[in-house]
């Protein structure tokens, strides 16, 4: 969708989006709908039942944060009757401030999940196409499963690698 989903002309049909998700829920345990640019539409947001695990991504920038949090309120708006989104912190700069939970506090986040990475294998990560996950133990991928398990997303005592079946 990011791909075509940056021209003007172009937009989304929800009904197809939401047959596409019916259809890939009746085949696997978990689906992640990235929202990228339609991020704001108010259908993509909606699109997920209301128990489904609702992650909004953020860096230590503070245009990301200052996104996040404008997002943060408009999801808590669409989705009152879900639970309360989970902010991923992208933290690439252990040093740099402000720090995750210096983030967490701005935004009034109840639940975040810091994931600890480096700029430069953030940027490695995404220029080779690989997500950081995959590339072998680390802090990042720890703390991902940690936080898959405690939704119940991922059977404890299965690694991140088997657990995953992408399409």
């Amino acid at each position: 969708l990011a791909l075509y989903g940056e021209g003007e002309g172009w937009s989304v049909d929800m009904q197809d989006l939401r047959a596409l998700l019916e259809m890939l829920q009746s085949l696997y345990d978990v689906v992640i709908v990235y929202g990228g640019p339609f991020s704001r539409n108010e259908d993509l947001i909606v699109l997920p039942n209301p128990q489904a695990a609702f992650f909004l991504a953020c860096n230590q920038r503070f245009t990301s944060i200052k996104a996040t949090g404008d997002l943060l309120r408009t999801v808590r708006g669409l989705r009152p009757a879900g639970g309360e989104p989970i902010v991923a912190i992208h933290e690439f700069a252990p040093a740099l401030t402000p720090s995750a939970d210096e983030i967490r506090v701005a935004l009034g986040a109840q639940s975040i999940l810091r994931l600890p990475i480096r700029w430069a294998d953030l940027a490695e990560s995404v220029n080779r196409a690989a997500p950081v996950v995959f590339a072998g133990p680390s802090d990042y991928a720890d703390n991902l499963t940690q936080c898959c398990i405690s939704l119940g997303i991922v059977p404890e005592g299965v690694s991140t690698r088997e657990s995953v079946q992408t399409v």
